[in-house]
Protein backbone atom coordinates (compact mmCIF):
# COMPACT_ATOMS: atom_id res chain seq x y z
CA UNK A 1 0.00 0.00 0.00
CA UNK A 2 2.87 2.47 1.17
CA UNK A 3 4.23 1.92 -2.42
CA UNK A 4 1.06 2.83 -4.35
CA UNK A 5 0.83 5.62 -2.26
CA UNK A 6 4.49 7.16 -2.63
CA UNK A 7 4.08 5.90 -6.87
CA UNK A 8 1.13 7.97 -7.06
CA UNK A 9 2.81 11.11 -4.80
CA UNK A 10 5.51 10.63 -7.53
CA UNK A 11 2.89 10.78 -10.67
CA UNK A 12 1.24 14.18 -9.08
CA UNK A 13 4.24 15.78 -8.17
CA UNK A 14 5.75 15.01 -11.94
CA UNK A 15 2.10 16.08 -13.25
CA UNK A 16 2.42 19.73 -10.85
CA UNK A 17 6.30 20.35 -12.30
CA UNK A 18 5.17 19.16 -15.85
CA UNK A 19 1.96 22.18 -15.56
CA UNK A 20 4.29 24.59 -14.04
CA UNK A 21 6.93 25.19 -16.67
CA UNK A 22 5.14 25.23 -20.39
CA UNK A 23 6.79 26.89 -23.50
CA UNK A 24 3.70 27.15 -25.82
CA UNK A 25 4.18 28.59 -29.38
CA UNK A 26 2.92 32.03 -28.55
CA UNK A 27 5.91 31.88 -25.82
CA UNK A 28 8.84 31.31 -28.02
CA UNK A 29 9.37 33.35 -31.40
CA UNK A 30 11.64 34.98 -33.51
CA UNK A 31 11.69 38.56 -34.66
CA UNK A 32 12.65 39.87 -37.34
CA UNK A 33 10.91 37.44 -39.80
CA UNK A 34 11.65 36.85 -41.98
CA UNK A 35 15.28 38.42 -41.85
CA UNK A 36 18.18 39.32 -43.92
CA UNK A 37 21.92 37.86 -42.19
CA UNK A 38 23.74 41.01 -44.00
CA UNK A 39 21.77 43.19 -42.05
CA UNK A 40 21.46 42.00 -38.75
CA UNK A 41 20.17 39.39 -36.62
CA UNK A 42 16.83 37.41 -35.44
CA UNK A 43 16.07 37.84 -32.16
CA UNK A 44 14.51 34.75 -30.13
CA UNK A 45 12.53 35.46 -27.36
CA UNK A 46 11.48 32.75 -24.88
CA UNK A 47 9.24 33.51 -22.05
CA UNK A 48 9.27 30.91 -19.33
CA UNK A 49 8.80 31.04 -15.59
CA UNK A 50 12.18 29.45 -13.60
CA UNK A 51 14.20 30.04 -16.49
CA UNK A 52 18.00 28.89 -15.44
CA UNK A 53 20.00 28.61 -18.96
CA UNK A 54 18.72 27.49 -22.67
CA UNK A 55 20.33 26.68 -25.82
CA UNK A 56 18.96 27.59 -29.22
CA UNK A 57 19.11 25.02 -32.09
CA UNK A 58 18.67 26.07 -35.92
CA UNK A 59 17.63 23.11 -38.29
CA UNK A 60 16.87 23.30 -41.56
CA UNK A 61 13.58 21.44 -43.48
CA UNK A 62 15.69 18.24 -43.98
CA UNK A 63 15.84 18.31 -39.74
CA UNK A 64 19.74 18.69 -39.81
CA UNK A 65 21.10 20.85 -37.02
CA UNK A 66 23.01 23.99 -38.77
CA UNK A 67 23.58 26.13 -35.44
CA UNK A 68 23.59 24.99 -31.83
CA UNK A 69 24.28 28.08 -29.14
CA UNK A 70 26.85 27.11 -26.35
CA UNK A 71 25.40 25.90 -23.32
CA UNK A 72 26.76 29.24 -21.41
CA UNK A 73 25.40 32.05 -24.19
CA UNK A 74 24.15 34.96 -22.38
CA UNK A 75 20.47 35.29 -22.79
CA UNK A 76 19.53 38.60 -22.06
CA UNK A 77 16.68 38.49 -19.26
CA UNK A 78 13.83 41.06 -20.76
CA UNK A 79 11.85 40.75 -18.33
CA UNK A 80 11.51 38.45 -15.00
CA UNK A 81 9.88 35.56 -17.19
CA UNK A 82 11.29 36.35 -20.65
CA UNK A 83 14.53 35.81 -22.24
CA UNK A 84 16.44 36.74 -25.64
CA UNK A 85 18.97 35.37 -27.59
CA UNK A 86 20.41 36.97 -31.03
CA UNK A 87 21.31 34.87 -33.88
CA UNK A 88 23.49 36.01 -36.85
CA UNK A 89 22.12 33.81 -39.96
CA UNK A 90 25.14 31.52 -39.68
CA UNK A 91 25.96 28.12 -39.34
CA UNK A 92 28.38 26.38 -36.76
CA UNK A 93 31.04 27.72 -38.66
CA UNK A 94 30.20 30.70 -38.44
CA UNK A 95 28.93 30.74 -42.81
CA UNK A 96 26.05 32.46 -43.20
CA UNK A 97 22.98 30.25 -44.51
CA UNK A 98 21.35 30.95 -47.69
CA UNK A 99 17.67 31.97 -48.05
CA UNK A 100 14.84 30.05 -46.95
CA UNK A 101 13.02 28.63 -43.86
CA UNK A 102 14.72 27.13 -41.26
CA UNK A 103 13.58 25.58 -37.27
CA UNK A 104 14.68 27.35 -34.05
CA UNK A 105 14.35 24.81 -31.13
CA UNK A 106 14.81 26.31 -27.75
CA UNK A 107 15.96 23.72 -24.58
CA UNK A 108 14.88 25.23 -21.77
CA UNK A 109 16.33 24.12 -17.97
CA UNK A 110 14.79 25.90 -15.12
CA UNK A 111 16.00 26.23 -11.70
CA UNK A 112 13.66 23.39 -10.46
CA UNK A 113 15.71 20.96 -13.46
CA UNK A 114 12.87 20.85 -15.11
CA UNK A 115 13.64 20.69 -19.24
CA UNK A 116 11.41 22.55 -21.71
CA UNK A 117 11.59 22.37 -25.52
CA UNK A 118 9.71 24.58 -27.93
CA UNK A 119 9.95 25.55 -31.65
CA UNK A 120 9.54 27.94 -33.88
CA UNK A 121 9.98 29.12 -37.92
CA UNK A 122 12.50 31.79 -39.03
CA UNK A 123 12.68 32.55 -42.86
CA UNK A 124 16.06 33.69 -44.32
CA UNK A 125 15.81 36.36 -47.18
Amino acid sequence: MRSILLVMLFAAVSAFAAERITISESDFHSYPNPFTPASGSATFVVSTTGFQSAVLAIYNAQGKVLYTSDAAAVWTTVTVDKHSLQWRGVDNSGKILPAGMYYGKVTVRTTDGDVRTAFTKVVLR
